[in-house]
């Protein structure tokens, strides 16, 4: 079993911009009911913080903190821990990213741009 929580900040920054933070968390159960050949994985619990500022409809800046507690862990399905018992998944994981959306463009009069999500499609922002 696996789940996935977290708390989120926006704020709106002038007449197109946005500032946000986010704080997640990532809970996976032991894995002890296994197939042949499959090894009995550990749960864990690990935490992301990641804040960003849209620009515009275009540009983002992003920064990221991921398992930033350094916690080990291993994904029961991954191939390189079924097969040879290794330890594959990264440990803290910081990154800084530049997001540009290119699509859609341009929309025609009575059209509108959507964006697609896991949890749906939604309209994209003014």
């Amino acid at each position: 079993m696996k789940g996935h929580y977290g708390v989120r900040y926006d704020a709106t920054l002038g007449a197109k911009s946005r500032i946000w933070t986010e704080l997640a968390g990532l809970s996976v159960a032991n894995q002890n009911k296994t197939g042949p050949g499959e090894r009995k994985t550990s749960g864990y619990t690990r935490g992301d913080i990641r804040m960003g500022v849209d620009i515009d409809k275009t540009w983002s800046f992003i920064a990221a903190v991921e398992n930033f507690t350094d916690k080990h862990y291993r994904d029961h399905l991954s191939s390189t821990w079924q097969a040879f018992g290794l330890n594959d998944q990264v440990g803290r994981n910081v990154k800084v990213m530049v997001k540009a959306r290119f699509w859609p463009v341009f929309t025609t009069a009575g059209s509108a741009a959507f964006r697609t999500n896991q949890s749906g499609t939604h309209p994209l922002p003014d």
